[in-house]
């Protein structure tokens, strides 16, 4: 039997939000705008110990870092499992907001 590496309420946060900001986002406008600019994708030499790719002309290096999970993410997953409602993007819901806790201004990453 397989374990699931997420639960399902945590992929029901993940859900939720990702609606929330998506809206957000589309009512700022910055959703499907045009923009000059080719994003390409490669693996860096220097990944595997070796020297960095040189870059070509107005190319960038980004390095993207995932982050651990933080104690707040664990408490929106119980907050919405225990039927609370909030706005993780506005911050309102006071109490009844997770990311809005005093305990979690600088929230401790979990195992």
């Amino acid at each position: 039997m397989v374990t699931p590496l997420h639960s399902m309420q945590a992929l029901e946060t993940v859900r939720l939000e990702a609606e929330l900001f998506t809206a957000r986002l589309e009512a700022a406008g910055a959703i499907g705008v045009k923009r000059p600019v080719c994003i390409r994708a490669r693996a860096d030499a220097g990944s595997g110990g070796g020297l960095p790719q040189q870059l070509g002309d107005g190319e960038q290096r980004l390095h993207l870092v995932r982050h651990g999970q933080g104690f707040h993410n664990l408490l929106a997953d119980l907050y919405h499992e225990f039927g609370h409602k909030f706005d993780a993007a506005s911050g309102e819901g006071g109490e009844q907001n997770p990311y809005c806790r005093p305990e979690v201004v600088d929230p401790p990453l979990t195992e």
